[in-house]
C-alpha cells in the first residue's frame, strides 16, 4: 500500500511538470516579435507550475521535513492561484481548474504528512 501511495504522489507531481510544459507551450501564444503583458503573466503561470512539480519530484528522494513543508507552501499557494484563475473567469467547472486541483490536493496531502511525520522515520 505504502509503495502505491508513493506511485500516486510522484505521478501527481510529474503530471504537473508535464502539464506546465502544456499549458506554456501549447495553449501560450508562439508568435514573432515582443511579448504582451498577459503572455508573460501566461508563461510565468507555466513556471510556478513548473517548479511546484518540480520542488514534489524532489521531495519524493530528498525526506526533508523542511522541504516538504516547502512543497506543501507552494501547493497551497498554487491552489489559491488556482482559486483565482476560476473566480476571474467566472467557473471552477473548465477541465484546467479541476485537475489541477486535485493534483495540487493530492500533493498538498502527501507533502503535510511528510512534512507532519516522525523524524525519526
Amino acid at each position: 500500500m505504502k509503495r502505491l501511495l508513493r506511485f500516486i504522489d510522484v505521478m501527481a507531481a510529474a503530471a504537473v511538470v508535464f502539464l506546465s510544459f502544456v499549458h506554456t507551450f501549447a495553449f501560450g501564444s508562439l508568435h514573432i516579435g515582443a511579448p504582451t503583458q498577459a503572455e508573460v503573466w501566461f508563461a510565468g503561470a507555466g513556471a510556478a507550475m513548473f517548479f511546484a512539480g518540480a520542488m514534489n519530484l524532489v521531495r519524493w528522494h530528498d525526506r526533508s521535513r523542511l522541504l516538504a513543508a516547502l512543497c506543501a507552501l507552494a501547493c497551497l499557494i498554487m491552489i489559491a492561484l488556482v482559486l483565482c484563475f476560476g473566480a476571474a473567469i467566472g467557473s471552477f467547472g473548465p477541465w484546467q481548474v479541476v485537475v489541477q486541483l486535485g493534483l495540487y490536493a493530492v500533493l498538498l496531502v502527501f507533502s503535510m504528512g511528510d512534512a507532519l511525520r516522525k523524524a525519526d522515520e
